[in-house]
């Protein structure tokens, strides 16, 4: 699933891996549908970005733009893009498309 969501997004593999901060294999397994059996900073990673994903579906009824938002420079990070932020702050992203939302 996540890794699916991950490649809609035009995340690379290191992009992923960073956002999640999880090593090259257990990413792996992820691609392949493993759910199950990671750290929990990984799963609270993995719930983060599931979120996120849902925060977007209200933010932009259009799959093609939402998915296309997270790789957009944003000026609200100072010109950096939601994929950049979510490797050094992933619950930040999260947060702010929350508050908005709900």
């Amino acid at each position: 699933m996540i890794g699916v969501l991950f490649d809609k997004w035009g995340l690379t593999e290191k992009e992923g891996r960073e956002i999640l901060g999880c090593t090259l294999d257990e990413y792996q397994e992820m691609k392949q549908g493993k759910i199950e059996g990671f750290s929990g900073e990984v799963d609270e990673k993995i719930c983060g970005a599931l979120r996120i994903r849902t925060a977007l579906k209200f933010w932009f009824v259009d799959e093609e733009r939402r998915n296309k938002w997270v790789k957009k420079p944003n000026k609200i990070w100072g010109g950096k893009c939601a994929s950049e932020m979510m490797i050094v702050d992933i619950k930040g992203v999260r947060k702010y498309l929350e508050s908005d939302v709900w």
